[in-house]
Protein backbone atom coordinates (compact mmCIF):
# COMPACT_ATOMS: atom_id res chain seq x y z
CA UNK A 1 0.00 0.00 0.00
CA UNK A 2 1.44 3.38 -1.17
CA UNK A 3 0.57 6.50 0.66
CA UNK A 4 -0.95 8.18 -1.98
CA UNK A 5 -1.65 8.07 -5.97
CA UNK A 6 1.56 9.72 -6.61
CA UNK A 7 3.18 6.99 -4.74
CA UNK A 8 1.60 4.05 -6.09
CA UNK A 9 2.52 5.55 -10.03
CA UNK A 10 6.16 5.94 -9.47
CA UNK A 11 6.24 2.44 -7.47
CA UNK A 12 4.15 0.17 -9.49
CA UNK A 13 4.70 0.28 -13.23
CA UNK A 14 1.44 -1.97 -13.87
CA UNK A 15 -0.59 0.68 -12.47
CA UNK A 16 1.39 3.70 -14.41
CA UNK A 17 0.23 1.68 -17.59
CA UNK A 18 -3.10 1.49 -16.47
CA UNK A 19 -2.98 4.80 -15.68
CA UNK A 20 -1.21 6.41 -18.95
CA UNK A 21 -4.28 4.28 -20.88
CA UNK A 22 -6.79 6.29 -19.43
CA UNK A 23 -8.59 9.97 -21.13
CA UNK A 24 -6.47 12.80 -20.01
CA UNK A 25 -10.11 14.14 -18.47
CA UNK A 26 -10.26 10.79 -16.28
CA UNK A 27 -6.37 11.15 -14.90
CA UNK A 28 -7.30 14.98 -13.85
CA UNK A 29 -10.07 13.23 -11.60
CA UNK A 30 -7.97 10.79 -10.54
CA UNK A 31 -4.99 13.56 -9.48
CA UNK A 32 -7.52 15.29 -7.41
CA UNK A 33 -8.94 12.15 -5.10
CA UNK A 34 -5.15 11.34 -5.30
CA UNK A 35 -4.86 11.17 -1.43
CA UNK A 36 -7.30 8.76 -0.92
CA UNK A 37 -5.64 6.02 -3.52
CA UNK A 38 -3.19 3.95 -1.84
CA UNK A 39 -3.52 0.48 -4.14
CA UNK A 40 -3.92 -0.63 -7.48
CA UNK A 41 -7.28 -2.29 -6.63
CA UNK A 42 -8.41 1.20 -5.76
CA UNK A 43 -7.24 2.91 -8.70
CA UNK A 44 -8.78 0.79 -10.75
CA UNK A 45 -12.37 0.93 -8.81
CA UNK A 46 -12.40 5.01 -8.86
CA UNK A 47 -11.35 5.07 -12.51
CA UNK A 48 -14.18 2.73 -13.43
CA UNK A 49 -16.92 5.01 -10.75
CA UNK A 50 -15.84 8.13 -12.52
CA UNK A 51 -15.94 6.78 -16.27
CA UNK A 52 -19.59 5.71 -15.02
CA UNK A 53 -19.65 9.52 -13.90
CA UNK A 54 -18.93 11.17 -16.74
CA UNK A 55 -20.87 8.99 -18.88
CA UNK A 56 -24.22 9.68 -16.85
CA UNK A 57 -22.84 13.35 -17.19
CA UNK A 58 -23.08 13.85 -20.69
CA UNK A 59 -25.66 15.93 -21.99
CA UNK A 60 -28.27 14.10 -24.06
CA UNK A 61 -28.45 14.96 -27.80
CA UNK A 62 -31.96 16.52 -28.37
CA UNK A 63 -33.91 15.15 -31.52
CA UNK A 64 -33.78 18.16 -34.20
CA UNK A 65 -37.02 19.75 -35.69
CA UNK A 66 -37.65 19.44 -39.07
CA UNK A 67 -39.23 22.96 -41.20
CA UNK A 68 -42.24 22.20 -42.72
CA UNK A 69 -42.17 23.90 -46.07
Amino acid sequence: QYSNLQQLLQGSSSARRYFCSLPVSLQVQLHHQGQWIHTSEQLHRNAQMDQKIQQLSKPVPRPTKRKRG
